[in-house]
């Protein structure tokens, strides 16, 4: 419910704004937030109850206390609650093991391949299918992709403005964010609007001198 009041606060007065950077602080924000105000607990006196919504709150959560403990006197909740468990670990593992080979072959690539520096930034040389691309202060370069030409440098320029807002750290975290929240349909939404701001800022500094 915070995830989603959040995304459609976002979609419905920031997203078509141009002031990007503010948008990726924004969603990675709601990230940390979704998992925060659940946590804040607000106690409500019983005997105070009046007449109206509070009661019927009060009812309903009676009435649920009553149906959860005769389910489970049956013994069924707590064995669809370990199917329920055990599924949402297996995934969480899945995506916790796609992180760990993802950074598992960008370290192969780095062994593997020539570098160049640039600077505080480091350009391996390879022919790797999905490259360019830029993680931490590595620009993963593909040899095919002439660096002189007038293309090849608007490219370099994209890669060096995603290495200069440190957006690999965004993308560790909604990966992280991913691991413990990939039942909820607004993560995956904000994960990619983040990507697409990730996209805008590179484009507008990588066109920011040129056509």
């Amino acid at each position: 419910i915070c995830s989603g009041i959040l995304m459609i606060y976002y979609f419905l007065v920031l997203r078509n704004k141009r002031f990007h950077r503010y948008n990726r602080f924004y969603i990675l924000a709601s990230f940390f937030l979704s998992f925060l105000i659940p946590l804040v607990k607000i106690q409500l006196e019983k005997n105070d109850a009046q007449k109206g919504v509070a009661q019927i709150i009060y009812l309903l959560a009676d009435y649920n206390a009553s149906m959860d403990a005769a389910v489970a006197d049956k013994g069924f909740l707590v064995n669809w609650n370990m199917v329920a468990i055990g599924a949402y670990a297996l995934v969480s593992a899945f995506f916790l093991l796609s992180l760990v080979v993802a950074l598992i072959r960008i370290r192969q690539l780095l062994q593997k391949h020539s570098c160049k520096n640039l600077g505080d930034v480091y350009l391996i040389l390879t022919n790797v299918k999905g490259t360019p691309f830029s993680f931490f202060k590595y620009i993963f370069w593909n040899e095919e992709i002439n660096l002189q030409s007038a293309t090849g440098q608007q490219i370099l320029q994209h890669e060096l403005a995603h290495v200069k807002e440190k957006h690999s750290i965004d993308n560790i975290i909604t990966q992280v964010v991913m691991i413990f929240g990939w039942f909820n349909p607004f993560f995956w939404w904000a994960r990619r609007e983040l990507q697409m701001i990730h996209e805008f800022i590179a484009d507008k500094k990588a066109v920011e001198n040129g056509d």
